[in-house]
């Protein structure tokens, strides 16, 4: 795993659809080979797929497919990653 040292894990988070905004927690899983660039950050229940990458300043909330490069807010796939 290779990660940025200013990208953000976050493990938690609060409901803001709620008027307590009761805490909400969950996983995340950066699988091997993937990267989240520098200003990224990845929240509770989100999954960084093997050898993807996650692109500088994206929010990833969902999961990611094996070599896709992901980007924006949230990220989208933009294309394939080709590794050679």
């Amino acid at each position: 795993v290779c990660l940025s040292q200013d990208c953000m894990i976050e493990t938690g988070n609060h409901d803001w659809s709620k008027r307590s905004f009761d805490l909400r927690v969950g996983d995340v899983h950066v699988e091997d080979g993937a990267w989240a660039a520098v200003r990224s950050l990845i929240l509770p229940g989100a999954r960084l797929a093997s050898h993807s990458v996650l692109t500088a300043g994206s929010t990833l909330a969902g999961d990611t497919e094996e070599y896709g490069v992901y980007t924006g807010t949230p990220a989208k796939r933009v294309k394939e990653r080709q590794v050679k």
